[in-house]
C-alpha cells in the first residue's frame, strides 16, 4: 500500500518532470491527482495546490493531525489505496 508521503512525492515529482501535468495539477488538483492514481478522490475531501515563488512559500500541515481531530477520515485515504502511516 502507497503512503500519503509516498503519494505525495509521486505527485510533485511528476509534477516537476511533465509540464502539461503540473498545469493540471495546478488547475484541477483532485482530477489530476485521481487521474494519476487511478481512482477518485471522495466527495468531500478537497484538494488545494499552490505553487511557489521566490518570494512566497506554502508550507503544508500533514492532513494526519485533521484526522485525529476527526475532520478527515484516514479511510478516505485507504480507500483509494493510500495509507496515512
Amino acid at each position: 500500500m502507497t503512503t500519503a508521503p509516498e503519494l505525495k512525492a509521486r505527485i510533485l515529482g511528476k509534477a516537476e518532470e511533465d509540464g502539461e501535468f503540473r498545469a493540471r495539477l495546478i488547475a484541477d488538483p483532485k482530477a489530476a491527482i485521481s487521474s494519476e492514481i487511478g481512482a477518485a478522490l471522495p466527495d468531500g475531501f478537497d484538494v488545494a495546490v499552490h505553487e511557489d515563488s521566490a518570494t512566497t512559500a506554502h508550507p503544508g500541515v500533514a492532513a494526519l493531525a485533521e484526522a485525529q481531530r476527526g475532520r478527515i477520515g484516514t479511510d478516505q485515504w485507504r480507500s483509494n489505496g493510500v495509507d496515512h502511516n
